[in-house]
């Protein structure tokens, strides 16, 4: 009922699939962009195929991994693994970008067939390139000072 009202249901991870929550800075740098239909287009291939969930109003996405999450998964800023006692925003099946209203999740990769899940080495691959993009990436201001410009002592 709640994917026909409103495109999305609260599912728990933990007991068929479980998720890596990655924010969109690791995402979009690991991609080499923040455009989302490329975004989209490269998770296709990063993930191998697997589903992942964008969820733009939280800027988040969610790779869907098997229960048992596989490894050890450090917990950061940009990354939390989502295990038993969690709850994903699921965007009913087919759901894609142009179809789903303003800050809506929808599939970035859609799920081929229930049960189909990502690789937990091809979400690691992503977050281990995503992390070396961040970390070479050359400092702006805006992203050292802590302040807002104009207000600098």
């Amino acid at each position: 009922m709640e994917w026909q009202e409103l495109g999305v249901t609260m599912l728990q991870t933990g007991r068929i699939f479980s998720a890596i929550r990655m924010s969109a800075r690791l995402v979009h740098a690991a991609a080499g962009t923040s455009d989302i239909d490329a975004v989209d287009s490269y998770l296709v291939r990063g993930l191998v195929g697997g589903p992942a969930i964008h969820d733009p109003d939280r800027c988040r996405y969610y790779a869907l991994v098997s229960a048992d999450l596989g490894r050890p998964w450090e917990v950061t800023r940009d990354l939390e693994p989502l295990g038993l006692g969690s709850y994903v925003g699921v965007p009913r099946p087919g759901l894609a970008a142009a179809e789903a209203g303003p800050g809506t999740p929808y599939w970035a990769v859609p799920m081929e067939s229930a049960g189909t899940l990502c690789v937990p080495a091809a979400v690691a691959a992503l977050v281990e390139i995503a992390r070396y993009e961040l970390a070479t990436a050359p400092a702006t201001d805006a992203l050292v000072s802590p302040l807002p410009r104009g207000r600098r002592r």
